[in-house]
């Protein structure tokens, strides 16, 4: 992702069929989850260079997004 929130033409809400809005997930920054550096500041003795976690907010995907109509609560 880049500064700017994007759209995704190919994909609509489930909810209402609305526009879906992009952005980097709060979380984990946009990198789908916690890799090598952010782990071995955690535990160094605990997991090696190639340990990814996966991030639960946004189940790996890196972004989220939000529906354009008001009146979805999705």
């Amino acid at each position: 992702m880049n500064e700017i929130q994007q759209y995704r033409k190919d994909e609509r809400c489930e909810k209402c069929g609305s526009d879906i809005l992009y952005d980097d997930c709060w979380s984990c920054g946009g990198e789908g989850g916690r890799g090598w550096d952010d782990l071995q500041s955690e535990d160094p003795l605990w997991y090696s260079p190639d340990d990814f976690i996966e991030c639960d907010i946004c189940n790996g995907k890196g972004v989220l997004g939000i529906c354009l109509n008001e009146n979805c609560n999705k």
